[in-house]
């Protein structure tokens, strides 16, 4: 996938022939998502994200769809981004880990990584005041940014400030 207007499924470095309206949706899309208003530019990545989140789009570029698993403090639940990646940040001694919003269970990373939360509206002990990530997303390991920022117009920068970093979107556009 690539960005911006030329945002469709490509494989192997070629695109594939069925993917190309979906290169026409997806650039009236990022049109949409590149005008300053709020409410059009949920709706153009709503629509990006129903028309690429699709079975039938995903299982040919071997998607993986997970069970319920059960976590190492007994509960079970779908894996998230955050547990997807634990292996990796468990075994990086001294992990620091950013997370630009605040996500359910976003305090379990705590327990085996160094954890900022960046959070417009700090409601929480972990929250961190988010024009902190000038200083911390450079200093990051670890990046999970919210598909928000998309919207909101903040997701070039703070991806440019995590550059070193390896990070992930989720949730609203995923």
């Amino acid at each position: 996938m690539r960005h911006g207007r030329e945002l469709y499924l490509q494989r192997r470095g070629q695109a594939h022939a069925q993917f190309r309206p979906a290169r026409v949706a997806s650039e009236r899309c990022c049109g949409a998502i590149q005008v300053l208003e709020f409410r059009r530019d949920q709706s153009g990545v709503a629509a990006l994200n129903a028309w690429y989140a699709r079975p039938e789009l995903l299982d040919q570029l071997g998607a993986r769809y997970d069970e319920p698993i059960e976590l190492p403090d007994g509960t079970t639940r779908k894996i998230d981004a955050f547990e997807m990646y634990r292996p990796r940040i468990s075994a990086h001694e001294h992990a620091r880990v950013t997370v630009v919003d605040h996500f359910p269970n976003v305090a379990k990373i705590g327990e085996y990584a160094k954890l900022t939360v960046l959070e417009r509206n700090c409601t929480s002990p972990l929250d961190t005041p988010d024009p902190a990530c000038e200083y911390v997303l450079p200093a990051s390991d670890y990046a999970f940014i919210t598909g928000v920022t998309i919207i909101n117009k903040t997701a070039p920068r703070l991806l440019e400030l995590a550059k070193n970093a390896t990070t992930v979107v989720v949730g609203a556009f995923l």
